[in-house]
């Protein structure tokens, strides 16, 4: 705060710290014809399991992965599913601060995701798992050539659902129906971005590599202004009902107060949280 010429009225030094997320990674493929999704239903995640790594101390029920049948509304969204897998109890944190050169700005935001060894040691293992079901008798019936993938400026120019977008599209889902060579070809060219699962699964250097350029946040930051006790320095909040430990009347009730993100999507904790933080209030 002092860096960035902004006096420090009351000093908390675990705002902004504690900075959690739940780090993704998809490994998307061509489905075969006779196993792809129309365009009903346009909720497209057909199924979900959680499982536990069994990497040691990360408790029961620490990944998760969704089966997505197909990726956008177009043509080439229709021909290509994924296997999305994230850490569910993940231990990397980061922070949010201002950036000293801009205050009035845009703050600083680093996720630090997979900057634990159990996070990435994880990350390795949805991979080689994601991998072992496309080999599987079954899926290689359904789809082929997976990929390690990442929502990019491709996607987000032809995401707007548009006749122009369907047109833009068009070609190049139709000569992924040509001869497999071709089709490689342009999944290497269009969607995977150089890198090959198989070349990974063999130099953990190349895994790591990989993982790292793909993997996403899961839209739930959350943790930096944690509730806990007044003493303890790294606390921010009351986990009562939410107020900021030595200022009156400043509560703050969203995800940020939580300790650490949940094993489970943000919606429905952020809720119960609220309602409880509120019931403090009364």
């Amino acid at each position: 705060m002092n860096a960035a010429g902004v006096a420090v009225l009351h000093h908390l030094p675990g705002v902004g710290r504690n900075l959690n997320e739940h780090p993704s990674l998809a490994m998307s493929s061509w489905i075969r014809r006779g196993h792809r999704l129309g365009k009903a239903p346009r909720r497209h995640v057909q199924a979900a399991w959680r499982y536990s790594s069994g990497v040691e101390g990360c408790g029961h029920g620490d990944m998760f992965m969704v089966v997505v049948s197909k990726s956008a509304w177009h043509p080439i969204g229709r021909r290509i599913g994924s296997l999305f897998s994230w850490i569910n109890k993940s231990y990397s944190t980061g922070w949010v601060r201002l950036n000293p050169e801009n205050p009035a700005g845009r703050p600083e935001i680093a996720f630090q995701m997979l900057s634990d060894p159990r996070d990435m040691a994880r990350m390795k293992l949805a991979v080689r798992r994601m991998w072992s079901l496309y080999a599987s008798t079954e899926m290689r019936r359904a789809c082929s050539d997976p990929f390690a993938a990442t929502h990019g400026a491709m996607a987000k120019l032809v995401g707007g659902v548009s006749l122009r977008n369907w047109l833009v599209t068009l070609g190049p889902a139709l000569l992924t129906e040509g001869p497999g060579p071709l089709r490689k070809l342009l999944i290497d060219r269009l969607f995977a971005g150089g890198h090959d699962i198989r070349t990974a699964l063999e130099d953990d250097e190349a895994m790591e590599e990989m993982i790292r350029k793909h993997t996403i946040g899961g839209y739930h930051p959350s943790g930096t202004c944690r509730m806990g006790r007044p003493d303890d320095e790294a606390a921010v909040v009351s986990p009562h009902n939410g107020a900021v430990h030595g200022l009156g009347g400043l509560h703050v009730v969203d995800a940020s107060v939580m300790p650490c993100v949940p094993r489970a999507n943000t919606n429905l904790p952020t809720t119960m949280l609220s309602e409880k933080l509120a019931d403090g209030l009364i």
